[in-house]
């Protein structure tokens, strides 16, 4: 068996530290390993990392979309029309997170119940589908419906 290089370790041990591990505790561990546990650990080091780093990245998008609904709700405040809500800098900032933020609008129309919000141009745009039958338009709990209805049915 052959244990691994200082110079491989201490870039490890680097990594490790800019996380808040301890090194001393790394390099007792280092010590003891193989080539080939070290390669093991890594692997699950690197998968349970990029685990927390997507949720992390799930938390900013998260506070992004949350920050750009209230800009919106500011921009729309004495706007009518559809198109021009649709049009507002935040709304078009949120269909541009493209299918990031399909998750975050199902969340937002379950949250907002019988008062649904004019997303369904948005997750037209992002999916490229309409499931909302035409004897449905005009009526906003039935459009949310529909595409509540498609969210469950594509795994949100």
């Amino acid at each position: 068996m052959q244990t691994i290089t200082r110079t491989h370790t201490t870039s490890v041990s680097r990594s490790f530290a800019l996380r808040g591990l301890a090194i001393q505790d790394l390099q007792v561990i280092r010590d003891e390993m193989t080539e080939t546990e070290h390669t093991t650990s890594l692997r699950n080091y690197e998968t349970n990392y990029s685990t927390v780093d997507s949720e992390h990245t799930n938390q900013s998008m998260r506070a992004r979309f949350n920050m750009l609904i209230e800009q919106w709700h500011i921009e729309r405040r004495y706007i009518s029309s559809l198109s021009k809500l649709a049009n507002c800098p935040s709304y078009r900032e949120i269909v541009g997170m493209g299918p990031d933020a399909l998750p975050f609008i199902f969340a937002q129309m379950r949250s907002e119940g019988n008062d649904p919000d004019h997303w369904d141009i948005a997750l037209t745009e992002i999916t490229g589908e309409d499931p909302v039958p035409e004897s449905s338009y005009g009526d906003s709990i039935k459009i949310a419906r529909a595409w509540l209805d498609w969210a469950h049915q594509h795994g949100f």
